[in-house]
Order: C-alpha cells, then structure tokens, then sequence
C-alpha cells in the first residue's frame, strides 16, 4: 500500500491538469503521504539484523546511501526538467513563427510581433497590449492609401480630396481593427500552446517516473519473511 501510494501519486501527476491547484495539492498530500510511510521503516529495516557495531555502521550506510540517492534524484530531475523545458521553449517559438506568418500585415510588423512575444515567452508575461498599431502607423497608412487614390485621380477639387481622405481614414480604421483582432486571436493561440507545451514538460518528467517506482513495488520480495517464536513466518 505504501508504494502504491507513490503509485498512484505519480500518475496522477502524469494525468491531471497542471493548472488545478487543488487537485496538484491533492495529489502532492498522497505522494507526500507515501514518501513518509516509506521513510521510517527504511533506517527499521536497515538495522533490523544487526547489533553493536554492526548497528552503528549499518544505521552510518544507510544513511549515506539515502543522501546520495536524494542528491542522484534531485539533480536528474533538474536536468530532465530543464531539457523538457528548453524543448517545450524551442517548439512555442516554432508555433509563433508559423502563427504569426498567416497574419495578413506588412513583414515589419510580422518581426515586431515576433520579437513581443517570444519576449513575453521568456519572461512569462501574461500582460500583452491588445492595440498593436500606433497612431503614427495609423497615420502613415492613411497618407499611404490616400497618395495611391490621388494618384489614379489626379486633379481633384480640394473638397472631394477631403472628402476621399476621410473615406480612406474610415476604411484604414476598419482594417486595423480587423487586424487588431486578428492579431491577438494568433496571440492567444500562443499563450495557449506555450502554456500547453510547459505543463508537458512536467507531465513527461514524471510520466517517465511511473515504470520506476511500478517496478520499486517489487522490492519487497529482496526481503525474506521473519519467523515468530513458533517458527511460522510472519
């Protein structure tokens, strides 16, 4: 019962939605539960068969073997974490690459979105600014559209110029909040894969756990039956 403990511990982890506190502390409390059950009939049994000095030395490598093992544990935990991170990192900003490659806007503007958000990637911003053109790049797309309808009707009277321009400002408006919307549709998209990508950097780290702590259940046939008084085992 007590591996299984562990057991079940870890594939829950493997399972569950990372981003449910409660069920993670739940889970946590039953491999928490496991791991304590487990800790003190260790040094018990380490020094069940032993007397004097051999109790002391026995109680002395055991105890050694524990931090070692601890030590092992940790630092191939960190490692395989910090490579399935790297990896989940590696695949968000392939996704924000191809993402951001279907939004119909200028390559400039492609880049500078590009650059935003494998930054915010980096420093885990959930913050980003939904309004991503500028009223100096409203301002130039305006004057850009309205040279190119001036030119193909040159010679207009000043009020039907005026009144073209302000033609032009409605539907340049129009296309920047169409793009605007466009823009953080693909960015929500990203946040999502991104945040997708991380939780299965933890789900592989301890999916990968699950063969090893199945066959630890079996650990207990290295361990003969004691006998009692009578001579039965116990």
């Amino acid at each position: 019962m007590k591996k299984n403990l562990l057991l079940i511990a870890y594939v829950l982890l493997a399972h569950i939605d990372m981003t449910n506190n409660p069920v993670v502390v739940g889970t946590c409390l039953i491999l928490g539960t496991g791991y304590g059950i487990i800790a003190g009939p260790i040094t018990l049994l380490a020094a069940s068969d032993f007397e004097g000095k051999l109790l002391t030395a026995s109680q002395s490598i055991a105890g050694v073997l524990r931090q070692v093992g601890t030590i092992l544990a940790v630092a191939i935990y960190v490692t395989s974490l910090y490579s399935n991170l790297n990896t989940a990192h590696d695949h968000s900003v392939n996704y924000i690459h191809q993402k951001v490659a279907t939004l119909d806007v200028p390559q400039a503007k492609q880049k500078v979105i590009i650059k935003k958000s494998v930054a915010a990637l980096s420093s885990n911003k959930t913050n980003t600014n939904t309004k991503h053109f500028t009223k100096e790049d409203k301002k130039e797309l305006v004057e850009h559209n309205y040279h190119k309808v001036i030119q193909q009707q040159p010679n207009l009277p000043p009020q039907q110029a005026a009144v073209i321009k302000q033609q032009v400002r409605k539907k340049v408006l129009q296309r920047v909040t169409k793009l605007n919307a466009q823009i953080n549709h693909v960015i929500q998209k990203i946040k999502n894969y991104a945040l997708s990508q991380h939780n299965k950097a933890f789900i592989k780290l301890y999916s990968s756990s699950i063969i090893f702590v199945a066959i630890s259940i079996f650990s207990f046939l290295l361990f003969p039956k004691k006998k009692d008084s009578s001579g039965n085992k116990a």
